[in-house]
């Protein structure tokens, strides 16, 4: 229980007594008093025994390594000498101590770190007398106590390594009575280590003005405090941690600067706070790596001059400064991120921001926020999130897809000066990574900046989002035109608050995704949109006041592959009016689709016999897939806001006037929807669609219609107290088009959707639906919402559609709560829907039913900024796919597929015909049917959730061979992690992006354990999952 070191026998009863001289005489390396070690994972593991150790008065051990270990205090008295000298003992590694304990080691060697947990800090005592001296020249001295360290003695760690730990550390001048390690700067001058390391259960307390020269220093804890003090620390190396994981430090007056000063700087794990100071600079010579996840808080401004900030891998690092951030030095080309690590995450929070150095997070994201002012990214400011070749331990190498880079002002201006760059590019055939602006005044952008996004091979290229104020330093067309050389093709998003956004003659915006947001000035499109791609492209225009496709304009969003899906075009205003004038080109908009094979009404494929070199012979018969063309704009009258339809649009199966009004309600009841109903009965009518397609010169047009569209508005919520079935809104033959904005939340305790009937699918086009919780009402655009307002949507019951588009967004999270809130397009029947059995199914016992073959299936768009979480019952989630993609038409002894495409399990079973959808079995969240393709963003996790793009088949009677239906995209961003759930892609392609982990999720009872993420695709795929994984 106590052990005593003494230079002579006292011969007390109440410990064991140890003389000085025989310890020295066993002549070991090392010597441990007090506890048993132990080699575990190459670590030294310290099982300490004693509850004291006391090195008596006069006492002396010299050694090349001392240690001691005691539960309760270590006590070094009055004449003691533990001196570290002879040779270098071999065995350095760390020693790791778990609870409370007090632990001293004196050795000739390196030091050797201290690893401790689990403690509390009540107990673990070291008190070194007046009169006592622990000396290790040129090797190391180590103090750790979890409780209290105090030193009356001398400690000479010249040339070496000084370690110690205490529930505080203060260094000046600090009251009396102050708790924990103390020591004045003459004091810590006569230690003279080379090396000092400050571990502290609190903080770091600075009483007064402290210059302090070291090779290396490292202070672990909770940060720094400064008592009215000016503080410098020059070193070569300098490291701030909290491997401890200690609790914040109470904030102090901010007074006096601190300035570290050295090489190399490194921000290490855990959470590291500097206050008390007015300003802190540090200065890296070198570089600053940052080694581990965490937050480092500065209370007032921060000066980090440095030439660069590099990574570790998957780190986490977020720095909250109070005032102001500077980070330059401009030392560093453009990085390409080799040797550093892939995957971390940096946030940079500040009043005022300015980056005029190079930052490297390979792969990873970097994200600056000017909470009061703006953020300049000067000219020698080096931006690298991009894409790496990277090699594994064989030396295989792959390409990794670039990350993000965010820049966001709240209050004042993005500045992107000449010669900055920003390099978010991927290498062979990895995607381009993403670039976010976002300022509350104007983005200030000069045109000798350096953007970089783009793909080198097949991957995607790079995609941007602009949200601002307005534009300056360039116009309009020249952003676009750097985006375009940049390589941001993939998909650009470019929202203005204030003002007109105007595309000259001659002006260019590629993009196969385009939206365009004048939050409250108008649009005119004089130049061309190029939207093309093997598919066709999406192209959105959304104004406040009047949109224009001027005599100049194009929007080109044809599809270049042989079989590619048709474009989509929206033009909308929300007060003013759409004019798409007479195109000098000949084609204003193109949304021509590719070639797909034509059937019969039984479902045969078609054929023509032609004659090639005198050879008869039998082709498919193709027809020109279509796109479609929406114009949305305030109803006037029986008339629509649109003053002009000239233009040719090309390639569209259908162009759409849609003719808005909005509504104010809170619940949507059956008096609001007899209300809506009939107002849109009374516009939407034979009569009123002829005198519009009359004063637009397109009677005779059977692809233009007219029909109603609704915009219910809340500032509040809004709630769906009944189902709201679309399908019973259809006048002149066109369906409704339903938008539901509300600030707060949405809750759709009932059905919403078109697309069925009392006998199944409808045949024909059918409702688009477009919901925004927590939505911006002042944008133009219908599906903005304010980020961080935490409007939530819930879908207890069917969201759905057939042909018609669902868009949604919330700020805060979509809830899926139970086994029948499903959101889905349902497309319409092809017309060749089957029996689903003939007898039933032998696995499921289920009787003989209808599935369906459906094509023409609607996009869904979903943008949600926090987590999107399905049913968590205990009985929840055990569909895997096949209750609801079906097996139709066989006969005993038949092939039985359990995972169509993807598992064959053969019985005995004949002459499958195919595989169809039971929608009245589909109990798997989100789903496209019929072809449709899905768009989900998630800013959280993705919990329990299914995300399914079906593929279906019947078999061609004549040719006896499969004629597949579907073949949706899936693209999908998760922010944090997915747990559970399911993605399933037929025919189509995915491309799923992960920014978190892989977690299991619960399916099913105890005894029916089905653990996801589950993915099943036949189609192409690709993605990233960044780390961890776990």
């Amino acid at each position: 229980d106590h052990l005593q070191v003494s230079a002579q026998i006292a011969g007390l009863t109440d410990r064991v007594e140890l003389l000085d001289s025989d310890l020295s005489a066993l002549n070991v390396e090392s010597l441990l008093l007090g506890g048993r070690r132990d080699l575990v994972d190459g670590k030294t593991e310290i099982d300490v025994l004693a509850n004291q150790v006391t090195f008596a008065a006069n006492s002396r051990l010299e050694s090349s390594d001392i240690m001691a270990a005691a539960a309760d205090q270590i006590t070094i008295a009055e004449g003691v000498e533990l001196i570290g000298s002879g040779k270098v003992p071999s065995e350095r590694r760390t020693r790791v101590l778990q609870g409370d304990s007090a632990f001293v080691e004196v050795s000739s060697g390196a030091l050797a770190e201290v690893e401790r947990s689990g403690a509390s800090g009540t107990t673990g005592s070291i008190d070194i007398a007046q009169g006592a001296t622990l000396e290790a020249v040129g090797g190391s001295i180590t103090l750790d106590g979890s409780f209290d360290v105090t030193n009356l003695g001398t400690i000479n760690a010249r040339d070496g390594d000084f370690w110690v730990a205490s529930s505080n550390i203060s260094i000046g001048n600090a009251p009396g009575g102050t708790a924990g390690f103390v020591v004045s700067e003459p004091e810590l001058a006569a230690i003279d280590p080379a090396r000092l390391f400050l571990v502290s259960n609190a903080g770091i307390d600075i009483y007064g003005d402290l210059n302090l020269t070291l090779e290396a220093l490292t202070i672990d804890g909770a940060g720094m405090s400064g008592f009215a003090s000016d503080t410098t620390v020059t070193a070569g190396r300098i490291e701030l941690r909290n491997s401890r994981a200690q609790s914040p430090l109470a904030a102090q007056p901010d007074s006096g600067d601190l300035v570290l000063d050295a090489d190399v700087v490194e921000i290490g794990d855990g959470d590291f706070e500097i206050t008390g100071f007015g300003s802190t600079v540090v200065m890296a010579r070198n570089e600053t790596l940052l080694s581990g996840d965490g937050e480092l808080t500065v209370s007032g401004d921060l000066d980090l001059d440095s030439p660069g900030l590099l990574t570790l891998s998957g780190v986490e690092r977020r720095m909250d400064i109070g005032g102001d951030l500077r980070i330059g030095n401009g030392g560093l080309a453009v990085h390409s991120g080799a040797g550093y690590g892939v995957g971390a995450e940096l946030e940079f929070v500040a009043d005022n921001i300015a980056v005029d150095s190079a930052i490297v997070a390979a792969s990873g994201s970097i994200e600056f926020q000017a909470r009061s002012g703006d953020l300049t990214i000067e000219d020698d400011a080096r931006l690298f999130a991009g894409g790496v070749q990277v090699f594994d331990r064989v030396g295989d190498g792959f390409a990794t897809s670039a990350g993000a880079v965010k820049l966001f002002a709240d209050s004042g201006k993005v500045v992107i000066s000449d010669q900055a760059v920003i390099d978010l590019s991927a290498p062979n055939g990895a995607n381009g990574g993403v670039l976010v602006v976002g300022a509350a005044d104007v983005l200030n952008l000069d045109a000798g900046a350096q953007l970089f996004g783009g793909s080198d091979g097949d991957g995607r290229q790079g995609r941007a989002f602009f949200d601002t104020g307005g534009l300056a330093g360039v116009s309009f067309g020249e952003l676009n035109q750097l985006l375009n050389q940049g390589g941001f093709t993939s998909e650009r998003v470019l929202r203005q608050r204030q003002g007109d956004m105007d595309l000259l003659q001659g002006e260019l915006i590629q993009a196969h995704r385009t939206l365009l947001i004048a939050d409250a000035g108008a649009i005119s499109v004089d130049g061309t949109i190029d939207a093309t791609g093997i598919d066709g492209g999406e192209v959105e225009i959304w104004a406040q006041q009047d949109l224009l496709v001027d005599s100049h304009g194009v929007i080109d969003a044809h599809a270049t592959g042989a079989t590619g899906k048709g474009g989509k075009v929206i033009l909308a205003s929300q007060q003013g009016m759409v004019d798409v004038a007479p195109s000098f080109a000949g084609v204003a908009i193109d949304v021509t689709g590719g070639f797909a094979q034509e059937t019969d009404a039984d479902g045969n494929l078609l054929f023509d016999v032609v004659t090639v070199g005198g050879a008869t012979t039998s082709q498919p018969t193709l027809t020109q897939q279509t796109g479609e063309v929406l114009i949305r704009a305030p109803r006037n009258g029986t008339d629509i806001n649109v003053a002009g339809l000239d233009g040719t649009i090309q390639g569209a199966r259908r162009v759409v006037l849609e003719g808005v009004q909005s509504y104010q309600a809170t619940a949507i009841d059956n008096a609001l929807i007899g209300t809506i109903s009939a107002d849109a009965g009374s516009y939407a009518t034979a009569g009123n669609e002829t005198a519009v397609l009359t004063r637009l010169n397109q009677v005779g047009n059977d692809r233009v219609h007219l029909v109603a569209g609704v915009e219910i508005q809340s500032a509040g919520d809004i709630n769906l107290n009944t189902p709201f079935d679309l399908a019973g809104l259809r006048f002149n033959g066109q369906p409704l088009n339903l938008t539901l904005r509300a600030a707060g939340d949405i809750t759709l305790d009932h059905l919403l959707g078109d697309g069925f009937g009392t006998g199944g699918q409808l045949a024909g086009f059918s409702s688009d639906i477009r919901i925004a919780a927590g939505a911006d009402l002042a944008s133009a655009y219908t599906a903005s919402a304010v980020a961080g307002s935490g409007g939530d949507l819930t879908v207890a019951d069917t969201l759905r559609t057939g042909t018609g588009d669902i868009t949604i967004a919330a700020s805060g999270d979509l809830h899926l709560h139970t086994l029948d809130s499903v959101i889905y397009s349902a497309g319409q029947s092809s017309g060749f829907d089957l029996d689903r059995h003939q007898v039933s199914d032998p696995l499921s016992g289920k009787p003989a039913s209808t599935a369906a073959l459906p094509t023409d299936g609607g996009d869904l768009r979903i943008a949600v900024g926090g987590d999107v979480i399905g049913p968590g019952g205990e009985n929840d989630q055990t569909q895997i796919g096949t209750d609801w993609l079906t097996r139709m038409d066989y006969q005993q002894d038949q092939v039985f597929v359990i995972i169509p495409g993807i598992l064959e399990l053969v019985l005995a079973y004949e002459e499958l015909e195919g595989w169809g959808v039971d929608f009245g079995g589909f109990q798997q969240q989100i789903a496209a049917f019929g072809g449709g393709d899905v768009d989900l963003h998630v800013g959280g996790d993705l919990v329990r959730t299914g995300v399914s793009l079906p593929t279906t088949y019947y078999i061609d009677p004549l040719l006896n061979s499969p004629n597949r239906l579907g073949e949706g995209k899936l693209n999908a961003t998760i922010g944090g992690d997915v747990t559970g759930g399911l993605f399933f892609i037929g025919d189509g392609a995915g491309q799923i992006d992960i920014g978190g982990a892989l977690e299991p999720g619960w399916r099913g009872d105890s005894t029916k354990q089905i653990r996801g993420p589950v993915l099943f695709f036949r189609g192409s795929l690709g993605g990233n999952v960044q780390w961890p994984l776990s």
